[in-house]
């Protein structure tokens, strides 16, 4: 008889005039109950205030609402491969059109300015390949590969050179690095070849290596200068440094391949989104 166990249940009237209950349970143990468990029902059936499920969290935690803004996108009747290639594909579709809060929603629901910050400095501009998903790659095995080559980074930026010339004086030490850029903006490649000759040197550029010219060149165009700064001494050295400032175009695209993998959403399969690799 001592494995023996009662449950007592008791119903109590609270302020609210709302009903509760109590359980009790005994066990008889010595040829008597005593109670081993009891458990109390409060506050029953009032409604919770919404506040409780709003989390405090630190300005630098990212959160994601996968309720109110379902993260990916809707599988439907397509199969895996065809799925898993439209997100690749949208995904940087949205980042060309700078549809950051499409491109968060199909990376596992990361807001837009996160993406932005991201992303968006990687300037793309256009899709030139979406390759065949690929399986087996990603330690989720329901995960797929996806190859996107794009074409990225910006066409005209300013860029800062610092030029050094074997001369003491301030002004013909500005006046070389001057003439040099001035010489790139015309692609007058035997003028810049001069100034180099004459001891201009700087980031791979010298008299030594003057084929680096030609292959500048062929990638770049100097369009304009944008300033000259104030020439200071080269530390150890008995060259002056002079600050230049051009604008830069470039002349070819710049393709670059990444490789996303594409799995469904946790808890929402038919939807499908980017879990990494970019």
């Amino acid at each position: 008889m001592d494995n023996i166990t009662r449950s007592v249940f008791s119903v109590n009237d609270f302020p609210s005039n709302e009903r509760g209950f109590c359980s009790a349970q005994y066990r008889r143990q010595d040829n008597q109950w005593k109670e081993f468990k009891l458990i109390e029902y409060l506050d029953y059936n009032k409604p919770i205030d919404p506040k409780v499920f709003d989390l405090d969290l630190p300005s630098d935690v990212v959160k994601v609402d996968e309720i109110k803004r379902p993260p990916g996108l809707v599988r439907g009747n397509l199969t895996k491969e065809q799925i898993a290639t439209k997100v690749a594909r949208e995904f940087f579709e949205a980042l060309i059109a700078k549809d950051y809060a499409k491109a968060g929603l199909i990376y596992g629901g990361i807001p837009a300015e996160k993406i932005k910050v991201g992303y968006g400095r990687l300037n793309v501009s256009r899709i030139v390949e979406v390759a065949k998903p690929v399986a087996g790659l990603h330690p989720d095995p329901t995960a797929l590969a996806v190859s996107v080559k794009v074409v990225c980074g910006d066409k005209k930026w300013i860029q800062e050179f610092a030029p050094q010339v074997r001369l003491t004086d301030n002004e013909a030490a500005t006046k070389a690095a001057r003439e040099f850029f001035e010489a790139m903006i015309r692609h007058d490649e035997a003028a810049a070849r001069g100034a180099l000759e004459k001891g201009l040197v700087f980031e791979g550029f010298d008299r030594h290596n003057a084929k680096k010219l030609g292959e500048f060149f062929e990638h770049y165009k100097v369009l304009r200068i944008v300033e000259v700064g104030k020439p200071a001494p080269y530390p150890e050295t008995d060259r002056l440094e002079v600050p230049v400032k051009v604008e830069l175009e470039r002349k070819n695209e710049r393709t670059q391949e990444f490789m996303p993998y594409v799995r469904p959403v946790y808890n929402q399969p038919n939807r499908w989104g980017i879990c990494g690799g970019i």
